[in-house]
């Protein structure tokens, strides 16, 4: 899990980065884009796109919130219930 990107997008950046470990998970059409090479044209004409199709409404406060789920508490509350949920049994 890429902590810079989840920093990046939860200060309200737009996000770009090739398809490696689990960056799919964090960047969306929403908050940014996946590269699936390497290639600094394909990076440079992915991120122009993106720019060229972003909508009004993507303000820095509605990326931010594309990322809630990977808020500590939240990812602690899951492990936590399963945690809890093995006891059990």
């Amino acid at each position: 899990m890429p902590i810079a990107l989840l920093e990046a997008v939860a200060s309200g950046l737009p996000s770009f980065s090739t398809d490696v470990g689990e960056v799919k998970r964090i960047i969306s059409e929403k908050n940014g884009a996946v590269v699936s090479k390497g290639d600094p044209a394909d990076f440079a004409s992915t991120v122009s796109a993106w720019i060229g199709q972003r909508k009004e409404w993507m303000t820095p406060e509605f990326i931010s919130r594309t990322v809630q789920e990977f808020q500590p508490q939240k990812i602690l509350d899951r492990v936590f219930h399963r945690y809890h949920t093995l006891l059990e049994k």
